[in-house]
């Protein structure tokens, strides 16, 4: 099987499980690197690749300066794309050889989570009453009150609202046989509420989408809109510049403040 052929497989997998934008983005870009290096030892077939071709495209992703962060990233997605060849039964699994490729050791990092003070400031950044604003103000109280990822809150419609967040222990994210929980709040409700009746007398008659967040112009948002104006209120609201300004920076900040509240 062409190597081009079953990266499009893969690819075209990704999308059809709806996975976040920024995963197959990723995907597509550190795929591309395996391949291009491959296609250079004039390697085309899926048959032909070897555990030894992924370490000397790791070691040459190495001494190019990248970090051992970033290799790891590549190889990750490598073999996830080649796990995906063995679940289509493209490859046998004996044969895939990007599952006989270790990681890289690297050194651990601590990730800088907001603080109580800068959550407050950041949930009531957003205090006026027309649809953006009272959007904005409930994306922030949601992504710090539940923890939950940027695509999922993305894609949640209306009805989730009362189906799962107005449930008082929510199921959020499933981690093998594990399942986190966690207790919404009576702030959240209430914002919540208030959201709802802004959106609908906002759209009223103009938008079709489904999704409970949209755009000012009724269109489904993205990852890049949410972090932009995340940022734009940390940025007036002075947030430490050690922090890395991101919706997953809301749910590590999360989980810090679920350890340490017991």
């Amino acid at each position: 099987m062409l190597l081009k052929e079953a990266r499009d497989g893969f690819l075209f997998d990704c999308e059809c499980r709806h996975l976040a934008k920024g995963s197959i983005r990723n995907y597509r870009a550190e795929t591309k690197f395996l391949m291009e290096f491959l296609e250079l030892k004039q390697i085309t077939e899926v048959e032909e690749v070897k555990a030894h071709h992924i370490r000397d495209f790791m070691k040459q992703k190495q001494d190019s300066g990248n970090t051992a962060c970033y290799v790891n990233d590549i190889l990750k997605a490598c073999k996830t794309w080649f796990n995906y060849l063995v679940e289509e039964d493209y490859i046998e699994e004996r044969r895939n050889p990007a599952a006989k490729v270790k990681y890289l050791k690297q050194p651990k990092t601590i990730i800088e989570t907001f603080s109580t003070q800068e959550v407050k400031e950041l949930i009531h950044y957003y205090s006026g009453c027309d649809y953006l604003e009272v959007r904005n103000k409930t994306i922030i109280t949601l992504l710090f009150d539940t923890g939950m990822r940027c695509n999922e809150m993305i894609m949640m419609e209306p009805e989730d609202k009362t189906q799962e967040i107005a449930e008082r222990a929510e199921r959020l994210q499933e981690i093998g046989s594990s399942i986190l929980m966690a207790a919404r709040s009576p702030m959240l409700s209430k914002q919540l509420v208030r959201y709802l009746y802004v959106r609908e007398n906002y759209f009223e008659g103009k938008s079709n989408k489904k999704n409970l967040f949209l755009s000012k112009t009724g269109k489904q948002l993205t990852d890049e809109a949410v972090a932009r104006m995340l940022k734009k209120a940390a940025l007036e609201v002075g947030v430490s510049p050690e922090v890395r300004v991101s919706p997953h920076t809301c749910r590590h900040t999360f989980a810090q403040m679920q350890l340490k509240n017991g």
